[in-house]
C-alpha cells in the first residue's frame, strides 16, 4: 500500500514539474515572440493608397513614394499585439494595392497609421502594433500632405 501511494506521489512530482516547465516555456515564447507587419514583396505592390479618416480624403502614392512608405513600414518590428479591427484616434489608412496578376485571393495589406501621446503609430488589425519614430512619421506625413 505504501508503494502505491509513494508511486502516486512521486507521478503527481513529475506531472508538477512537467507542468511548471510548460508555463515556463511559454512565458519565455510569448515574451520573445516578435511581430512584423504582413506586406507583401515590394515588386508585387502597383501603389500605396492613404485614406485621411477625418477628413474622408484619398491619396495614391506614386511609385518612388510608395517605396519610401513600404521601406518605413516594411522594417518595423513589435512585441506588442493587435487585437482590434479599427483605431479610433485620428488616423490615415494606408493600404498597399497589388498588381492585378499579383492580386488573388490576398487579405487586404496594409494598417493605420496613428499619433498617440506623442508617440507615433502604425497598427496592423489582428497582427502588431509598430512604434515609428518621429522622423519617419513625419515623412509619411509629408508625403500624404504634399499630394
Amino acid at each position: 500500500m505504501e508503494k502505491s501511494k509513494n508511486k502516486k506521489v512521486k507521478i503527481g512530482i513529475i506531472i508538477g514539474i512537467i507542468l511548471l516547465f510548460s508555463l515556463i516555456v511559454i512565458k519565455v515564447y510569448v515574451e520573445n515572440t516578435t511581430f512584423v507587419p504582413y506586406i507583401t514583396d515590394i515588386n508585387n505592390i502597383d501603389y500605396i493608397l492613404v485614406e485621411d479618416i477625418d477628413n474622408e480624403k484619398e491619396y495614391k502614392l506614386d511609385k518612388d513614394n510608395t517605396k519610401i512608405v513600404f521601406n518605413i513600414i516594411s522594417n518595423l518590428k513589435s512585441k506588442k499585439s493587435s487585437n482590434s479591427d479599427k483605431i479610433n484616434n485620428d488616423s490615415y489608412l494606408i493600404s498597399f494595392v497589388l498588381k492585378k496578376e499579383e492580386n488573388t485571393n490576398t487579405p487586404l495589406l496594409g494598417g493605420y497609421l496613428y499619433k498617440n501621446n506623442n508617440k507615433y503609430y502604425f497598427e496592423q488589425p489582428y497582427n502588431g502594433i509598430f512604434e515609428l519614430n518621429e522622423s519617419d512619421y513625419n515623412k509619411i506625413i509629408k508625403i500624404i500632405k504634399h499630394l
